[in-house]
């Protein structure tokens, strides 16, 4: 699937417009306006409150390289990987209402799940025991 604001035309793909592109910038910007830890620990936290900018930022990976956040250490792949789980049992809608946040679709978690596989060596490992049960 194409990112949001990305369009396919005669097999050349349209990257999305300058000003989309500024505006991740400047939702990056802001988050990561904090100093070292403090930066990481909003984002976390953003994740955890299923906010869709920042899970919309951190599966294109424009968070991970200007902040050097560890999928992993930072508890991100944990707290995705917990509410696909919670998926399995309660819809997509409900899990939302609980966790008070406004992603639009669970599709982001499980491309959050591809970008840290394909950054971090070792979060497959943790991936492939957690996802077991949902396939």
């Amino acid at each position: 699937m194409l990112p949001p604001k990305v369009q396919k035309r005669d097999s050349k793909t349209i990257m999305p417009s300058k000003r989309e592109r500024g505006r991740q910038r400047k939702v990056a910007k802001n988050l990561a306006a904090g100093n070292g830890n403090d930066s990481i620990t909003q984002i976390v936290a953003k994740v955890r409150k299923g906010d869709n900018k920042t899970t919309t930022l951190l599966k294109g990976g424009s968070l991970k390289e200007s902040n050097g956040i560890s999928y992993e250490q930072s508890g991100i792949l944990s707290t995705v990987l917990k509410f696909l789980k919670r998926c399995e049992d309660d819809t997509f809608v409900k899990v939302m209402l609980d966790i008070g946040g406004n992603l639009r679709t669970p599709q982001l978690w499980v491309q959050v799940l591809i970008k840290a596989e394909a950054q971090e060596e070792m979060c497959w490992l943790q991936i492939a025991q957690s996802i077991g049960p949902l396939v």
